[in-house]
């Protein structure tokens, strides 16, 4: 009869545990947005390929009544983030801010290669580089600007590497103008000699995101590449936002909008509902599996400073039958999703 007690309470201490480690297991695959719940604008996510660790970088900001020129944060999981803060403590000498925006950050050869927009002295907005031995920095900007140019067209930039060819190439845009792309030289901080800007997706004035389009993102899936873009107005008290995307069979080009291949009104994949507003300016992390994800930044109309204050938020990317992706159900989740 001893015997049997203490199988018994084995047997139900056991199953005790079991019930408590798939309960722990359940809670650590969830996450509810925001995943980072402070101001984080343009937010580019990179994971580091030497440890796997993750990093987001986001637009300037004030953190504690502090200026950051380019801020960010890490994660072992795209979940739990630890902020870091300034990566970028010096702003190039051709600048006299006060802006800093949009970083796009790639690992190569050792170095950590940082591209950014930036005010100009002379005016206008500047298409620049920084680079680093380290994914915190400190980033030290190149002598030189890639481009410069009146208004906030040079903004926004891009990069990715052909895999295929090795080829390396530079997508910007903003300002009511098109977007556009060119080839970048293998030192990766200038264009290639002979290479020429070539525009891509053109705005729409009477379109209800279009009429501006930024914030270039290029991801491959499966053998093809889609552009994900937000348009129209970022940011402030008429905040109106979303992510369309096109698709190339190759990063050449030529690009060709949902909306076109699908006979619809609308290239829109993520847009505002109930709890968040003006979603956009997004990056993607994909893992071995093929499944994507996207991290981007909202508004929080319930909050305070809701004109502003753009927080980091992260959905699945859904691709469809029809060949074209959608982000979560069309808008922002609510609630507890499965993590990545």
């Amino acid at each position: 009869l001893t015997v049997r007690i203490k199988e018994m309470m084995n047997t139900v201490a056991g199953v005790l545990l079991l019930l408590l480690s798939l309960s722990v297991g359940l809670y650590a695959l969830q996450y509810q947005n925001p995943i980072l719940n402070q101001d984080f604008p343009d937010p580019c996510v990179m994971q580091d390929p030497s440890d796997g660790m993750f990093y987001v970088y986001g637009t300037q900001t004030t953190y504690n009544g502090k200026r950051i020129n380019i801020q960010a944060a890490y994660s072992h999981n795209l979940v739990n983030w630890t902020y870091h803060g300034e990566v970028l403590p010096h702003i190039p000498s051709y600048s006299t801010g006060p802006y800093t925006w949009a970083p796009d950050v790639q690992k190569h050869g050792g170095f950590y290669f940082m591209y950014f927009g930036c005010s100009y002295k002379s005016g206008g907005m500047c298409l620049s580089v920084a680079t680093s031995k380290h994914p915190l920095g400190p980033f030290i900007p190149y002598k030189d600007p890639i481009k410069c140019d009146t208004g906030f067209v040079d903004i926004d930039p891009k990069s990715i590497d052909d895999d295929k060819t090795g080829r390396i190439f530079l997508y910007w845009g903003s300002n009511f103008f098109p977007l556009r792309f060119q080839e970048l030289d293998a030192s990766r901080l200038y264009f290639k000699s002979g290479s020429v800007m070539q525009n891509i997706i053109y705005p729409e004035p009477k379109s209800d995101y279009a009429s501006l389009v930024e914030a270039s993102w290029v991801q491959k899936h499966g053998d093809e590449y889609f552009y994900y873009y937000s348009g129209n107005n970022c940011c402030g008290p008429t905040a109106h936002y979303a992510v369309m995307v096109a698709k190339s069979k190759s990063l050449l080009g030529p690009w060709i909008k949902m909306e076109t291949a699908l006979h619809t009104n609308s290239s829109v994949i993520l847009k505002l509902n109930g709890r968040w507003k003006a979603p956009g300016h997004n990056s993607v992390w994909a893992n071995d599996k093929g499944e994507q994800w996207m991290i981007y930044h909202a508004i929080d109309p319930y909050h305070a400073n809701n004109g502003e204050r753009r927080v980091l938020l992260m959905d699945r990317i859904n691709f469809r039958e029809n060949g074209w992706p959608i982000v979560h159900n069309g808008s922002p989740s609510v609630g507890a999703q499965p993590a990545p």
